[in-house]
């Protein structure tokens, strides 16, 4: 088990969201840091079937583990 993966089970992030949310969410979160525009990347959260909600709820839990590491 790789420590990624201990953090994110203890944090409920890996039973409670597809794996491909978490994925569009790592997405997502990157986006924000490197302030790039989220408007361009409209395909991509279609493909993933990620809701903007869902985006938000998994950036906010992978920058919980951020702060937790």
């Amino acid at each position: 088990m790789t420590l990624l993966t201990y953090v994110l089970g203890q944090l409920g992030l890996v039973q409670s969201d597809k794996p491909h949310h978490i994925a569009a969410g790592a997405v997502y979160l990157a986006c924000k840091l490197l302030n790039w525009d989220l408007f361009d990347l409209d395909c991509v959260w279609d493909e993933l079937q990620a809701r903007p909600a869902v985006l938000q709820d998994v950036a906010q839990q992978l920058t919980e583990v951020l702060y937790y590491v």
